[in-house]
């Protein structure tokens, strides 16, 4: 099962443009994700927990929901962490009737609120989030 869904991953990442509605594991889909974007669980500075059923399989385009999640890390990792302290990425999810609720947090040093009604602007970057320190909210 997990060479199958190694092998569907790469074609993904071969021709994005195509939309692919396949059925997959998630939680293996996910960890899949993480180990292609380089983050190791043994050796790195950054965990990343994956947390649900273990066996709950899902029915959608695998193509846009490992953009969704590869965008996520990858904005967790270049805006939330410092190199030298690393951090901790939660992707939680659960199944309710016909829903699927997931919920994804880092450690990070978070968003300032004055910038908190520009973050969904699309192409939206300031400097000052970078190398700021962060007031929390």
């Amino acid at each position: 099962m997990t060479s199958d869904l190694v092998n569907r991953f790469k074609q993904l990442a071969a021709s994005e443009s195509i939309e692919s509605v396949i059925h997959f594991n998630i939680h293996e889909y996910l960890s899949l994700i993480v180990k292609s974007m380089g983050i190791s669980q043994e050796t790195g500075s950054i965990q990343v927990d994956i947390e649900g059923d273990k066996n709950l399989e899902i029915h959608t385009d695998a193509g846009k929901f490992s953009q969704i999640f590869t965008n996520l890390i990858s904005n967790s990792l270049q805006h939330g962490f410092t190199s030298s302290k690393g951090g901790i990425i939660r992707i939680s999810y659960e199944n309710v009737g016909d829903d699927l609720f997931i919920k994804y947090e880092d450690d990070g040093r978070g968003i300032e609120k004055d910038y908190l009604d520009s973050i969904y602007t699309p192409f939206f970057y300031n400097e000052i989030l970078a190398v700021r320190p962060r007031v929390l909210v």
